[in-house]
Parts: C-alpha cells; sequence; structure tokens
C-alpha cells in the first residue's frame, strides 16, 4: 500500500568509491541515513538497511550486481524494513538459499517484526562472509556494532563501517563529542579527522567516558585505514583519529565531571572547572568569548 507522503520518494545508488555502493533515499526522509552495498569476493553485503525499499532498487539492484548474499544491521534504528530487504532479494539465481538478516542478540528486544530471515548471533565477533567480520562494541545500544572489510578492492586496505556507532564528523578539523570541541582545558582541538562515540546523536548526549575507551580499545584491535559512517556527507577517518578522538572526549566528560543518571537517561554536569568568564560553569558549555 502505498504512503502518500512517500509516493515520490525513491532509493538513489552511488558509488563512493570502487566497491563501495551508497544508498540513499532522496527527497531526505527521516534523518537521512544511507545503507551500503559492499562488492566482496564472496559475494555482495548490504550493511544496514533502509526504511523505505522501493521496487525500481530492487530491479536495479538485481540486474547491475546480481543480488545480494548477506546482510547485517549495525542497530535498532535500521531495524524497521529489513525483513522486506530479505524477502525482496530472497532465493536470487546467483544466490539460492534463503537471504538471511544479521542482527546482535543483545538488541533482540527491538525487534519489532519477527521473521524467519532475521537470524540472531552472539558475542563479540562474527564472520559474515570470507573477509568480513562483525564487531560488536555496543554503547549506542547494547548490541551496537561494526563491519570491518578486510580488503576494498579499490587499494586492497581495510575499511570500517560504522552505522552510528561510531561517528564521523562532518567538519574534518574539530572533535565532537555532544557538540563540544573543547578539552578540559578549554582548548580548541585541531586534527585531521576526528569522530564520535554518542548515546543519542539526534539528542547530543554523549557516553560516558569509561565507555568510550572501552569502545577505542576494542576497535583499536582492528587495522583499518578508513571508516564510513550512518549519514551522506560524513566523512571518512583513519584508526589513529578515532582514537585521538576518545581520548580528547574522554579529558572533555572526566574535566567537567559529567554523571550519566542510567534511570533518567539524563547527564548532569556538575560543577567543574571554571570557564574563561569566571563563572562556575557556563550554561552554554563553551567558552564564553563565543
Amino acid at each position: 500500500m502505498a504512503v502518500p507522503h512517500l509516493c515520490n520518494h525513491r532509493n538513489v545508488l552511488h558509488e563512493v568509491e570502487e566497491g563501495v555502493t551508497a544508498v540513499e533515499v532522496e527527497p531526505k526522509f527521516g534523518i537521512d541515513q544511507r545503507a551500503f552495498l559492499l562488492h566482496t569476493e564472496a559475494g555482495m553485503v548490504m550493511w544496514d538497511c533502509l526504511g523505505l525499499l522501493h521496487p525500481e532498487a530492487v530491479d536495479t539492484i538485481k540486474q547491475r550486481f546480481g543480488g545480494i548474499a548477506a546482510i547485517a544491521i549495525s542497530h535498532p534504528h535500521f531495524y524497521c524494513a529489513m525483513a522486506d530487504w530479505a524477502e525482496a532479494f530472497d532465493c536470487q539465481a546467483q544466490f539460492p538459499r534463503r537471504l538471511q538478516v544479521w542482527v546482535h542478540e543483545a538488541d533482540r528486544e527491538f525487534i519489532t517484526r519477527p521473521s524467519d530471515r532475521i537470524q540472531l548471533w552472539s558475542g563479540d565477533e562474527k564472520q559474515l562472509l570470507p573477509g568480513c567480520t562483525l564487531v560488536r562494541l555496543g554503547g549506542h545500544f547494547p548490541g551496537s556494532c561494526v563491519l570491518h572489510w578486510e580488503r576494498a578492492p579499490a587499494d586492497g586496505k581495510p575499511v570500517l563501517f560504522t552505522g552510528d556507532t561510531i561517528m564521523p564528523c562532518m567538519d574534518r578539523k574539530w572533535v565532537s563529542f555532544w557538540m563540544l570541541g573543547f578539552t578540559g582545558s578549554w582548548k580548541w582541538a585541531n586534527l585531521p579527522d576526528n569522530v564520535s562515540f554518542m548515546y543519542s546523536f539526534p539528542n547530543y548526549v554523549p557516553l560516558p567516558a569509561g565507555e568510550v575507551r572501552r569502545m577505542a580499545a576494542a576497535v583499536g584491535r582492528w587495522r583499518f585505514d578508513r571508516l564510513y559512517g550512518a549519514f551522506p556527507g560524513s566523512r571518512e577517518s583513519a584508526p589513529g583519529w578515532a582514537s585521538n578522538s576518545a581520548k580528547l572526549g574522554c579529558a572533555t566528560l572526566d574535566a567537567n565531571q559529567v554523571e550519566w543518571t542510567a534511570h533518567s537517561r539524563a547527564l548532569l554536569w556538575v560543577a567543574g572547572p571554571s570557564c574563561v568568564c569566571s563563572r562556575r560553569w557556563c550554561t552554554n558549555m563553551l567558552p564564553c568569548s563565543w
């Protein structure tokens, strides 16, 4: 059944690099997420699923790429139409078996439409296809994960696909943790590329410093040359920048004594070091010269 306000919306595909195709919705819809098709040697992998699946996109993907071998989802914000995507590409000539969607069992409570296409995986790592490994980092959701591709065809280097478990910053110059660009000493960070680790991106709620350190350590075990986030325009970053961003973000959180209140899922900013105007703390959480 057609939804009136979506009648003019379509899925669009465009190549972001050799072997990596972004799937988006135009005109922009919702918070403008994107999914990816990865052209691996073992078959096509779909990373995350958009809420809109247009029949033209199904035909295009089948004709251009031959179908999809596996689907994996980073976190529940991409769950709503995942069964539809699997059903649309089920039992293809190139991949005759039933297409499965892999989600982490820690997020099973967020599955609102049960389907026999959905398969749960557990633990911290799962090989999806040869050369493609799911890595659970948690943080944004308990089962939030990233996809590590060992050898991208563009240059043979490893690539990390993060959903919004780890978010590349829009501005390549600044670190961003809850839209904060400062460290405990109120100095603006100036790194070539940066990422952020958030509990809620739309509400600008950061994760606790200890959780950021844990996630950075977990992803630091994987070698990768660049990463792609969930939103168009988010820039590729390299692993050293992820580590530096985590350190700077933790310095910010620690210096301002952020306390996490699990019951209300809110942040309490306790009086920390004086800002440049000598107030006990700044309501804007920015240097007052701004």
